[in-house]
């Protein structure tokens, strides 16, 4: 079993990778009261389209969400709730744009709840019934989103940024395009994609990580798996310009919101890696858009908006520099986001003291169960890896490098978002 060092944390992750390719991830602190497991397959919402060996697939959108859902079911008459339910564990799942994951969260008989959490994820079950009886429950769901303001403006702006990319489509498909699921796209889709070699298993928690080890070798070891082949992802190329400069739409909502994007080539930022850049974009917006800066003090002075955020994402080959804000006076919250991208400000004592804020918040972080977990996930979708140097990465930031770095960003390449409230025709 090999051992991760988060460099100056005084904490370590044990990695270990079983025959069948499993990858195990364990994370102990002696004082948690509970335990979380996830078990994660590279399988998202954007991989609709793939080819295993010499044969190609397509499936519709939604296909990872739908899998996820009828997962649960180990036969008949039996899901997975009823077994967790037994033995004291609480499991759900989540699908992203990237991956699937089933979690458990348990106070107790660790050993019988990561039994039922491998059993029933590598024990597939899919009959014609069963996802047609599946297809209705999908659905009430993607209409709730449909029927969700946040929800739509969300993916309505992401189709305003994107020309092709599949992160233009909503997470659970359509309505048509879950009716459109079959069970041969379901069987297809999990032996593709579920096999060990292509999961992940991250355990934290008052655990002791070489039980842990033996309790999954000795379950999949009773498991028998076909020789895995790497499906191969048909990437699309997406163009560096935005649809849409400005768009305005009118949903059930009460107040206005307001999204504003800078779409950037991930190409322009060489020599850095996702996780550096994340730090000096974060602290970048954190500096100037951040609830103690200046900007903001004077949206509030001005009473210009009811909430504002500042965020960054990694969409495919591009880099969005997100902001957010509900407000009645879009125009001037725009005009204000302009001149401070215009005028950013990058002063000494500002960005020493939030960069020992956020190295600070990076400790005190590592006391919950949940949120370890989840970093590790991200880590290893993102990264590949556990990144281990974090603490490094924020004592060596200069300055410098974050001027250089901003300088790269072209912020007219941008996209502008308006949500209105619906008009009432009966008043």
């Amino acid at each position: 079993m090999k051992e991760i060092e988060f460099k100056g944390l005084n904490e370590k992750i044990y990695e270990h990778t079983t025959k069948e390719g499993l990858k195990i991830y364990i994370w102990q602190n002696e004082k948690a009261k509970g335990t979380y497991m996830s078990l994660a397959v590279h399988y998202g919402a954007i991989h609709t389209d793939f080819k295993v060996g010499n044969k190609t697939y397509h499936v519709p959108n939604g296909v990872a969400h739908f899998l996820e859902h009828v997962k649960f079911n180990m036969g008949k008459d039996a899901t997975a709730h009823d077994a967790f339910k037994r033995i004291g564990g609480e499991a759900n799942a989540f699908t992203t744009f990237k991956f699937t994951s089933y979690v458990v969260y348990t106070a107790q008989n660790v050993e019988e709840n990561l039994n039922t959490l491998l059993d029933f994820v590598y024990t597939p079950y899919f009959t014609k019934s069963l996802i047609n009886k599946e297809k209705g429950i999908i659905v009430e769901e993607a209409k709730m989103g449909l029927d969700d303001p946040y929800s739509v403006s969300y993916f309505s702006f992401l189709k305003q940024l994107f020309h092709k990319s599949h992160f233009r489509n909503e997470i659970t498909g359509s309505p048509e395009e879950i009716n459109a699921t079959t069970v041969d796209d379901i069987k297809n889709v999990y032996n593709a994609f579920y096999h060990p070699e292509n999961m992940f298993l991250v355990v934290t928690g008052n655990i002791n990580p070489y039980e842990i080890v033996k309790i999954t070798e000795e379950n999949l070891d009773q498991k028998q798996f076909k020789k895995f082949v790497k499906p191969q992802i048909t990437k699309v190329k997406e163009d560096k310009s935005v649809v849409k400069a400005h768009q305005e739409l009118e949903l059930k909502m009460t107040t206005p919101e307001f999204r504003y994007a800078i779409k950037v080539p991930r190409k322009n930022f060489k020599n850095i890696s996702d996780r550096e850049l994340t730090v000096y974009l974060s602290l970048f917006g954190q500096i100037n858009f951040g609830p103690t800066s200046e900007f903001r003090e004077n949206l509030r002075e001005k009473e210009l908006v009811s909430s504002f955020s500042c965020s960054f994402s990694f969409i495919e080959d591009y880099v969005i520099i997100n902001f957010y804000a509900t407000t009645d006076y879009y125009q001037e919250v725009e005009k204000a986001i302009m001149e401070q991208l215009q005028h950013y400000s990058l002063d000494k004592n500002e960005f020493e003291r939030k960069r020992k804020v956020e190295l600070a918040n990076l400790i005190l972080k590592f006391d919950d169960v949940i949120y370890v977990n989840e970093c590790l996930q991200n880590d290893i979708i993102s990264d590949g890896k556990i990144v281990n140097n974090i603490k490094s990465i924020y004592e060596n930031l200069t300055l410098t490098k974050m001027q250089e770095l901003v300088e790269k960003v072209d912020f007219n390449n941008k996209a502008t978002l308006l949500i209105k409230p619906e008009k009432n025709d009966k008043a």
